[in-house]
């Protein structure tokens, strides 16, 4: 059953390559055409601390909205108007250095609760939902204390915990913008004390919290992304850090994950099973790393069966599904093993797929 599982594993690993190797950057030209739009005669700054900054800042409004009111989408153009906002709000925040406050009154709706840059441009503030936009403000706020530069800060936590690079990442990120049970000042003594921040993030590691689908799949882009290179290029990198990352965690990946039956195959396998389906999937990992390290397989690799699920499973493409096998939303896992590893040419198979078209802008 280990051996189904990496097989499994294998193919998605293949499927996920192709998705970022073919990831193209559509938000520069979805932002500016919104920018236009407004009468803002400024174009947007794309160099990497803007951009992962207005990524980070997008990631906080990326719950139980619509993708394509946040994300630049190819066949839509009227989506990509919370990127374009969150760009603006980092243009103001970097490169006209204006204080939060005045920021808050550039493109805070009070009255109508939204955050805009023209009267045509806007996406709801959710005052009362989560937090979203207390995090934002809260973020900037916290960031002054490293140049206004999120950059810096990965940089700066990066090696504190040398065996564990990207979970540093990961937490400071969640420190900075979500737990609200520390205010600023916490935050910052935590930060420059090494010993306090490992000791804080053994506590994240053990929470619920730690799962946290927006840190992490902003954490993913930030080190597989059309700007991870560059961002690499400044630290002291190992790509087998990569296992480190998380699954984010959707709807769609619980589908894809049940409809294979992995959750039972993985319950069969594991003694003291977890209760989230990540977890299960990083424990397998554990128990099994030195076989999985060896094919360069890792956790996070499983959120491609997000696009999967979505252009697949949700479109009833059957007829060039690799896995299809021969009963609509059926997929046994011994068949498709089967299937999959009876192919002469694995590559091809996926070259089939729609999931090639994926640009990585599904949040």
């Amino acid at each position: 059953m280990k051996k189904d599982i990496i097989r499994l594993w294998q193919f998605l690993k293949n499927i996920d390559d192709i998705k970022w190797s073919q990831q193209e950057d559509k938000g520069y030209e979805v932002v500016n055409k919104h920018w236009e739009y407004c009468g803002i005669n400024e174009k947007p700054n794309y160099n990497i601390e803007s951009y992962y900054l207005s990524l980070w800042l997008t990631y906080i409004y990326d719950y139980r909205q619509r993708t394509e009111l946040l994300w630049p989408d190819t066949e839509d153009e009227s989506s990509g108007k919370g990127l374009a906002i969150m760009m603006y709000i980092t243009y103001l925040y970097i490169d006209q250095k204006l204080e939060i406050e005045n920021i808050k009154q550039k493109v805070y709706n009070r009255q109508l609760d939204r955050l805009c840059i023209c009267s045509q441009l806007c996406i709801p503030a959710r005052t009362n939902w989560k937090y979203p936009l207390q995090s934002l403000w809260r973020t900037l706020k916290i960031l002054n204390n490293f140049n206004r530069n999120i950059v810096e800060l990965m940089k700066y936590v990066y090696n504190i915990d040398e065996t564990e690079p990207i979970r540093n990442v990961a937490y400071a990120l969640y420190l900075i913008t979500y737990d609200f049970k520390k205010d600023e000042n916490e935050v910052m003594s935590i930060l420059y004390d090494k010993e306090l921040f490992k000791k804080e993030k053994l506590k994240w590691k053990k929470s619920k919290n730690y799962y946290h689908k927006r840190v992490w799949a902003g954490v993913r882009d930030f080190f597989k992304g059309s700007y991870s290179k560059e961002f690499l290029s400044k630290l002291n990198w190992n790509k087998l850090y990569l296992e480190q990352l998380e699954l984010p965690g959707d709807i769609h990946n619980i589908y894809f994950i049940e409809n294979i039956g992995l959750d039972s195959l993985l319950e069969d396998i594991l003694d003291d099973i977890p209760d989230d389906y990540r977890a299960m999937l990083r424990k397998f990992y554990e128990e099994n790393r030195d076989a999985l390290r060896q094919m360069n397989l890792y956790v996070e690799q499983f959120d491609v069966t997000y696009d999967y699920d979505r252009e697949m499973c949700k479109k009833a493409r059957c007829k060039i599904c690799p896995l299809y096998v021969g009963q609509k939303h059926k997929i046994n896992l011994n068949n498709i093993i089967k299937k999959i590893y009876h192919k002469e040419n694995l590559e091809k198979i996926i070259e089939i797929t729609p999931i090639r078209l994926c640009n990585g802008w599904n949040g």
